[in-house]
C-alpha cells in the first residue's frame, strides 16, 4: 500500500519571506511536536551526598518534591501556592512542566505533596523518590552469550542490525573510550550534575550499553542485540547507582530532544512516579519507546501498568522467570536476563545478571525494527513486540512474563512487513544565507532536509510564490 504524502511547512524570514516546503512521504503526528524542549535540572546533589535520602522504607531526596501545575497555571502562581508550605522553584524540567521544589529543613515531604496533590491546581504532586539500579559473529565471548540466540538474533541480524538508530542508555554513564563501544557513541547529557560529563562513574551503566549495542563482527569481546545503532549516554545517578524521578524525567526529555528513537532505563521499576510517566508520555509522542527494567525484589509489587513504558522482566536459558524477578500487572515482556555477557568500565568484560540487563536487551530488539522501518509509531513497535513474543506461563498475557519472551527475528520481520504510521515530521534549516542577510540578483541557497523515511523534494518559495 502507497504512503500518502503530507506536505510540512517552515518559514524562515530574510530580507523577504521565504518559505521552505520539506514533503514526506508519510504519515505526520496530527499533534505539534516541540524541537526545542530543554532540561535545565540543576544539580540535584553533590555526588557522594547520600545522606539526603530518607530512611523511612521508600527512599526519596529529603527537602525535595516535584510538582506538575494544570497548563493554566504560571510560575508565579506555583510559587504562591508553594510558599504557603515554605517551598521554592528551584528549577523546572522543560517538556513536561515539571517543577523541582526545594522544602525547608525538617519538612515533611510526604504530608506536603500529598496535600499538594489534592490541590485542583496541579496534575501531580509526589515526592522525589531514588531509583537504585538493578543489575553469531567474530566476537571472542559470542559463544558464551547463551541469549542471542534464545531470541532468535542471528536471524533478525539477516534483516537488519540497527544502523542509524539511536539508543539513549539512562544510567550511571557510559565507558566511551571501551573498544566495543567507542565508535557508536553520540553526545549525551548528564542530568545528575547538570553538565556534559557522561563517564560511567559505577559501571553499572557500560553493562547496559554492551548490552543493547556493543559492536558486533570486530573480532573483539562482545556482541549487543543492535550491534550497529549508536549509544547516547544520559547520566542520571550519583556513584552509588542512586538515580531520582527527577534526574531521569530530565534525561528522557533531553534524550527526547536530541534524537535518540529509544530510551533504556534499568532502574526502577518507574511505574509508580508520575513524572517519569509524564516524561515517558512525551517521549512517545516524538516516536519514541521508552522500556525500563522490572526490578530485582522477586516479589509481587503492585504498580500500575502504563501505555508509556515497557517494563520487562528477566528469564533464564530454560526460559523460566528468574527467582529475582520482580512480578505484578506492570510487567509487559520478558527477556534473559541471567548471566549476560557483555562489557565493562575499564574495557573489559563480565557476566552479570538481573531485570538490567533484560531491558536493554530489549532495547536492541526495538533498536532493529525501528531500523528495519523506520516510519513505525511506537504503539505499533509495543504492539509488534508484545503479540511477536514466546508466550510462557499462563496463556496470553501474567504477571510473571508479560506477553511472553521477546523474539527479535519475529519481531524484526512483521516490523519490516507492517506498514508505519511516520509521527515524526520531517525537519528543514537554511544554512546560508544568514537570518536577515540581504540579497541582490541571483543568490544560492544552502539547505539541509532529513526525515525518519524519506524527503521526496524540498520547495522554495519567495514572498509567498
Amino acid at each position: 500500500m502507497a504512503k500518502s504524502c503530507k506536505q510540512w511547512v517552515c518559514s524562515v524570514l530574510l530580507s523577504f519571506t521565504l518559505v521552505l516546503m520539506v514533503v514526506s512521504c508519510a504519515q505526520p503526528n496530527e499533534k505539534a511536536i516541540s524541537n526545542n524542549a530543554s532540561s535545565k535540572l540543576e544539580k540535584a546533589q553533590d555526588a557522594d551526598e547520600v545522606s539526603s535520602f530518607s530512611t523511612e522504607g521508600d527512599q526519596f531526596a529529603k527537602g525535595r518534591i516535584l510538582v506538575q501545575p494544570k497548563g493554566d497555571i504560571g510560575e508565579l502562581e506555583v510559587s504562591d501556592l508553594l510558599s504557603a508550605h515554605g517551598g521554592t522553584v528551584k528549577s523546572k524540567i522543560e517538556g513536561i512542566n515539571v517543577y523541582i521544589v526545594e522544602l525547608p529543613e525538617n519538612a515533611n515531604e510526604k504530608a506536603i505533596a500529598a496535600l499538594l496533590a489534592h490541590n485542583q491546581k496541579f496534575n501531580f504532586a509526589e515526592v522525589d523518590s531514588v531509583v537504585t539500579a538493578v543489575q553469531l559473529t567474530d566476537d571472542p565471548l559470542y559463544s558464551s552469550q547463551w541469549h542471542l540466540p534464545k531470541i532468535n538474533a542471528p536471524s533478525a541480524w539477516d534483516l537488519s542490525t540497527g544502523a542509524g538508530v539511536t539508543i539513549a542508555i539512562l544510567d550511571t554513564g557510559v565507558d566511551g573510550t571501551h573498544p566495543d563501544l567507542a565508535a557508536r557513541m553520540v553526545p549525551g547529557f548528564n542530568t545528575y550534575d547538570n553538565n556534559t560529563n557522561t563517564a560511567d562513574v559505577q559501571g553499572h551503566g557500560t553493562m547496559c550499553a554492551g548490552t543493547a549495542a556493543a559492536i558486533g563482527n570486530n573480532s573483539t569481546g562482545t556482541t549487543g542485540v543492535a550491534w550497529n545503532a549508536n549509544i547516547m549516554p544520559i547520566r542520571i545517578s550519583d556513584r552509588r547507582a542512586n538515580g531520582y524521578s527527577s534526574t531521569i524525567a530530565a534525561g528522557i526529555t533531553w534524550a527526547g530532544d536530541h534524537g535518540a528513537r529509544i530510551a533504556s532505563i534499568s532502574f526502577g521499576p518507574l511505574n509508580g512516579s508520575s513524572t517519569v510517566i509524564a516524561a515517558a508520555q512525551s517521549f512517545q509522542g516524538k516516536g519514541g519507546v521508552v522500556l525500563n527494567a522490572g526490578g530485582n525484589s522477586g516479589v509481587l509489587e503492585a504498580y500500575p501498568n502504563t501505555e508509556y513504558m515497557l517494563t520487562v522482566a528477566a528469564t533464564d536459558p530454560n526460559d523460566v522467570r528468574t527467582s529475582w524477578s520482580t512480578y505484578g500487572d506492570f510487567i509487559d515482556v520478558s527477556a534473559p536476563g541471567l548471566e549476560i555477557w557483555t562489557t565493562t568500565n575499564g574495557g573489559g568484560y563480565s557476566n552479570p545478571s538481573g531485570t538490567s540487563f533484560s531491558c536493554p536487551l530489549t532495547a536492541g530488539i526495538v533498536a532493529l525494527m525501528v531500523s528495519i522501518n523506520p516510519a513505525l509509531s511506537p504503539v505499533q513497535i509495543q504492539n509488534i513486540l508484545t503479540s511477536t513474543s514466546v508466550d510462557l506461563g499462563t496463556a496470553g498475557w501474567d504477571q510473571y512474563y508479560g506477553f511472553g519472551r521477546v523474539d527479535a527475528s519475529a519481531a524484526v520481520i512483521l516490523a519490516r512487513d507492517t506498514v508505519g504510521n511516520d509521527v515524526i515530521a520531517p525537519t528543514a534549516s537554511i544554512s546560508s544565507p544568514v537570518n536577515g542577510a540581504v540579497l541582490q540578483g541571483n543568490a544560492t541557497i544552502n539547505l539541509n532536509a532529513s526525515d525518519t523515511v524519506a524527503v521526496a523534494r524540498v520547495d522554495l518559495y519567495v514572498n509567498g510564490a
